[in-house]
């Protein structure tokens, strides 16, 4: 018996946050774009039709927003809690692959955004 993956994707979701390590970031804040593919195993949705029957894009980009509410000093711990959270509440998912970038940090007037790349799949 064959089982079937699809992919979800998010691009560019742009998100207005308080992370980092610098005193500044906590009290001004900065913007991180997030891009999130997430594979999901295809166990009749194709057939169904029914949105409870995959996972909402809407509901992604919440999950995301409500991670985004509580402050990290690095984008790893965000990255970690995203992730984990997208498993817990989505037993259909079996791959996530996650980027976050930090859009004009406080580092240097020469970069545009600095990020991590995190990517992981379900252990059965």
């Amino acid at each position: 018996m064959s089982s079937r993956t699809y992919y979800i994707h998010l691009d560019s979701l742009k998100i207005r946050a308080f992370h980092g390590v610098f005193r500044e970031e906590e009290e001004i804040g900065n913007t991180f774009e997030f891009q999130l593919k997430v594979g999901v195993e295809a166990k009749g949705s194709f057939d169904t039709d029914q949105l409870e029957d995959t996972v909402d894009y809407v509901s992604l980009i919440k999950l995301i927003k409500m991670q985004n509410a509580k402050r990290s000093k690095t984008l790893e711990n965000l990255g970690e809690r995203i992730i984990q959270e997208l498993f817990k509440q989505y037993p259909s998912i079996r791959s996530i692959h996650l980027k976050i970038n930090k859009i004009d940090p406080p580092i240097t007037d020469e970069i545009r955004s600095v990020g991590i790349e995190m990517e992981e799949s379900r252990k059965d």
